[in-house]
């Protein structure tokens, strides 16, 4: 579990330098070479969104077999109270979610005030492509466990 956020940090990170540094030699014309990079850093948001969703969802699972072996082991050795009340339950991976969720605000926000070719296409366009690919993100999340479970 703990390597999921290091792994949202370097996924980020990796679209965020393709985004900014890299260079594309001229192959695209000066739009599609910021509709590109628009669109890696909306990538790097919904990346973070999603893998937010799998870090709670490694912890309620974790938090089920920690449960099981309690029930099996008896008291351990960890289960003495954490010293500050905050520090309980779910606080740790809500720390880790609330810097992934900062980092996908950022790549958004990244996307629309470096990257959105205002002189061509109107800012609604780019609110529609996230709106779109968040949406289809919600509904692939509901539909495809259900179609391979079936």
């Amino acid at each position: 579990m703990n390597r999921i956020p290091a792994f949202a940090v370097t996924l980020t990170a990796g679209f965020w330098y393709v985004a900014v540094v890299s260079d594309y030699g001229g192959t695209l014309g000066a739009v599609e070479e910021k509709l590109a990079r628009f669109a890696l850093m909306l990538f790097a948001g919904i990346c973070d969104l999603v893998l937010v969703c799998i870090a709670i969802r490694v912890r309620d699972v974790m938090d089920d077999y920690l449960a099981r072996v309690k029930r099996f082991e008896g008291e351990w050795w960890s289960e003495r109270t954490p010293s500050l009340p905050f520090f309980r339950g779910y606080s740790m991976i809500s720390m880790y979610s609330v810097l992934i969720l900062a980092g996908a605000a950022f790549s958004w926000l990244g996307a629309f005030l470096l990257f959105w070719p205002t002189e061509s296409y109107s800012a609604w366009w780019g609110i529609g492509a996230l709106v779109g690919m968040l949406a289809s993100c919600g509904i692939a999340a509901y539909v495809l466990p259900r179609w391979l479970t079936r």
